[in-house]
C-alpha cells in the first residue's frame, strides 16, 4: 500500500477571506492627556446619554407598591391592570 502524505494532488487554493470592516477599538481613542477641547466636550455628551439610558431602564424595571414579577411585567408589555 503506498504511503500518502501531504494534501491532495488536486487540492483546491484556500479562499481568501472577504474584506470587512474592523471591529471598534478603545485602544483608537486619544489618551484622557492629549483630548482636545471638543473631543472631551464629545466624551460628555456620550456619558450623559448612557446615564439617561440606565435611568430610564431602571425606571422600567423599579418595583411598584404592589411589587412582584407581575407588575414589572405589566409595565414592560405596556399593560395596565
Amino acid at each position: 500500500m503506498p504511503r500518502l502524505l501531504g494534501a491532495p494532488a488536486y487540492a483546491r487554493p484556500p479562499r481568501a477571506a472577504p474584506p470587512t470592516e474592523r471591529p471598534f477599538d478603545p485602544d483608537d481613542l486619544p489618551l484622557e492627556a492629549f483630548r482636545t477641547a471638543e473631543e472631551q466636550r464629545l466624551l460628555a455628551e456620550a456619558s450623559r446619554a448612557r446615564s439617561a439610558q440606565e435611568a430610564a431602564a431602571h425606571e422600567t424595571l423599579r418595583s411598584s407598591s404592589q411589587g412582584g414579577l407581575r407588575s414589572i411585567a405589566a409595565r414592560l408589555l405596556g399593560s395596565h391592570e
